[in-house]
């Protein structure tokens, strides 16, 4: 496995391949993805898969943190999806991960808005491409290596942002909603991506999400300690209007 051929592209202003089958985590029955947008809101799309060990339930417990604190809400101001990664994923086990994350946000009037797809090799590859997820079977096992992070889409399905890593600013998630919902294109951002692989009994090593993760964990505590020292310096301040 080639840890370098793993990661996120910003393909920012791609439209997404709409008439490729899925199938959600209601029915179980394949539609065209266009069939899960809403012509009236945009979308956070999150690629991973539903078993994964590792990354992807930090990646969706960061996001569902940060949509807790936003008045835009699921269902009604934009829509998530997860797109499982592994065509032998079950849409059962999706109804299962979206029962537990609806619950988790505490909205269950907004389970409308939360879609955890399965689908095909073929179509999975081509979302992947268009989205510019890049990710790798780890051999002799049944997981993937992959990067951390979430895409926002536009209604018409047009690639509108990107955020890397496993915490999601509260206020630059609705500042990207708005603009994916105007039919906006954001900004690149820069790139600090946690890689998921695996960790190996035998030769006692881990794979890349834990020393990326040690290292940003590192850099943000820093940061935060440099930011109360300044902060205490000044004294008080007033809040920032959200």
């Amino acid at each position: 496995m080639d840890p370098q051929r793993v990661g996120i592209d910003q393909n920012i202003g791609q439209q997404l391949p709409l008439n490729l089958p899925f199938r959600d985590d209601e029915d179980g029955q394949e539609h065209p993805l266009g069939d899960y947008f809403r012509s009236d809101r945009p979308a956070i799309m999150v690629m991973g898969y539903f078993e994964c060990p590792q990354l992807c339930t930090v990646v969706m417990n960061g996001l569902v943190e940060s949509l807790t604190e936003i008045k835009p809400r699921v269902g009604t101001s934009f829509d998530v999806f997860f797109v499982s990664i592994d065509p032998n994923e079950t849409a059962k086990l999706g109804a299962k991960k979206k029962h537990s994350y609806v619950k988790l946000y505490g909205k269950p009037e907004t389970a409308h808005g939360w879609h955890f797809l399965t689908g095909s090799q073929k179509s999975i590859s081509a979302l992947a491409q268009a989205i510019g997820f890049r990710y790798q079977t780890i051999p002799n096992s049944t997981q993937f290596a992959h990067a951390s992070g979430l895409t926002v889409v536009t209604p018409k399905g047009k690639i509108s942002q990107y955020f890397y890593g496993i915490e999601f600013p509260p206020k630059e998630l609705v500042k990207a909603i708005h603009q994916a919902g105007e039919e906006k294109e954001g900004n690149k951002v820069k790139e600090l991506i946690l890689l998921c692989c695996q960790y190996n009994p035998i030769h006692g090593q881990y794979g890349m999400i834990i020393w990326r993760t040690l290292q940003v964990g590192a850099a943000m505590t820093l940061l935060w300690l440099a930011f109360f020292i300044v902060r205490n310096l000044r004294g008080p301040g007033k809040e920032v209007a959200s």
